[in-house]
């Protein structure tokens, strides 16, 4: 089944340091979490004319939203997957996994809204 791969899904988790973890509301049982450092690289290999004014890069880079403290918000799942789209996969990202991490932060986000679901994340 192509969505059990979102079912606490800790694939690129690092136990150790800051995690960003997006959860179905209704179903908190689909989750996933990634490591901050993950994200980082992402947002670092913007493509060119990438709007950072929405979505992800946005909240990320003001540190606003379920990015200023330990605690879940609600995420506009649409913004956000209109955002992550604008970003590149890239060779030159730090981490071999990044790849993979981008594309299943996207895929999440289309489950979501295919489902019309309310997504929540948090940075812990």
């Amino acid at each position: 089944m192509e969505n059990e791969k979102f079912i606490n899904n800790y694939e690129f988790s690092n136990k150790w340091e800051y995690e960003c973890t997006f959860m179905i509301k209704e179903n908190p049982g689909y989750a996933i979490t990634i490591w901050s450092r993950y994200i980082n690289d992402i947002m670092n290999h913007k493509a060119e004319n990438t709007d950072i004014t929405i979505g992800l890069s946005r909240d990320w880079a003001q540190k606003i939203g379920p990015y200023k403290s330990n605690s879940f918000d609600i995420i506009d799942a649409n913004e956000y997957l209109e955002d992550l789209k604008q970003y590149v996969f890239s060779p030159d990202f730090s981490f071999d996994e990044t790849d993979d991490a981008l594309g299943l932060i996207i895929s999440f986000l289309e489950f979501a809204r295919e489902n019309d679901y309310t997504v929540i994340a948090r940075l812990q």
